[in-house]
């Protein structure tokens, strides 16, 4: 047999086999990769903040939760602010803020830097509190230890603040919810000789 004949012959025995090797190529580039799917994950704590909720006229509004000043040891207004979201603090004192520009402040997205002014307004229950000579109050003025939450608006908000603020902080007062009493102290002492005490009571019956 010649060497042409027999390189045929092979050719001919071996067609079979590519064949196959090339279909099987063609499947696997034709089928998609196999997903692997990881198991979920569930992830179970509290937030520091609330998350920033979107009002149906497009203001944006943060919310501190009481649970949430006592987890981050918050004694005062600035340090119950801290962790929010576009909301700066400064201090210039270890303890107490003036609450103007070079005594200690809080900002909301860059405002705030103008006081004293009602730039950021301040309310309690959604009434505006002010000092007689400011258009806003001292920070020092400000008692947490009776708000269930501070919600913060950022941004202008001419139905809530007013036409001259462009944000606003909203302190709500703790409530009796259920019927029924309730009392609870606590105390704390700190550096710089600071100490803390504090008694809260409260009673509902009937509406």
């Amino acid at each position: 047999m010649s060497r042409s004949l027999l390189g045929v012959f092979v050719a001919l025995l071996m067609a079979p086999a590519w064949c196959g090797a090339a279909a099987a190529v063609q499947d696997d580039q034709a089928q998609p990769p196999e997903e692997v799917e990881i198991g979920k994950v569930q992830v179970v704590a509290s937030p520091i903040v609330e998350p920033t909720v979107t009002t149906r006229y497009g203001s944006q509004i943060s919310t501190v939760t009481a649970s949430q000043m006592e987890a981050m040891n918050a004694h005062d207004f600035a340090g119950a602010l801290r962790r929010v979201p576009g909301v700066t603090i400064s201090r210039f004192n270890p303890v107490g803020s003036f609450g103007g520009r070079e005594g200690g402040a809080v900002f909301i997205r860059g405002m705030g830097g103008s006081r004293p002014g009602s730039e950021i307004m301040t309310m309690i229950d959604g009434v505006p509190r002010f000092v007689g000579v400011w258009s806003h109050p001292l920070l020092d003025t400000l008692n947490i230890e009776n708000a269930a939450r501070i919600d913060v608006h950022k941004g202008a908000s001419p139905i809530v603040s007013g036409s001259a603020s462009l944000g606003a902080f909203d302190l709500v007062l703790k409530r009796q919810l259920e019927p029924g009493f309730s009392t609870r102290l606590f105390g704390s002492m700190g550096f710089h000789n600071t100490w803390m005490q504090t008694i809260e009571h409260g009673g509902m019956s009937g509406p």
